[in-house]
């Protein structure tokens, strides 16, 4: 299903899959961070990972809804 042009399901499906594993990632970077204790060196690590993981989702959601428009134009 990946690829596609602008317009196209599989373009959208494409995306929208780019787009949840990017949640998942970043809930496994929160998860990690939830099991390294206070004061451990890679807490700092895990939580720029978990940012990253988010500016990441944010440029894909604005890809996902930009998509979105061209493929499920509603217009007559």
């Amino acid at each position: 299903m990946a690829g596609g042009r602008p317009g196209e399901l599989s373009l959208f499906r494409t995306i929208e899959s780019l787009s949840i594993a990017v949640q998942g990632k970043r809930l496994l970077w929160r998860t990690a961070l939830q099991c390294v204790p206070e004061g451990d060196e890679n807490r700092q690590r895990f939580e720029e990972l978990e940012r990253a993981a988010g500016r990441q989702w944010e440029r894909v959601e604005a890809c996902r809804l930009s998509l979105a428009a061209a493929t499920f134009d509603t217009a007559p």
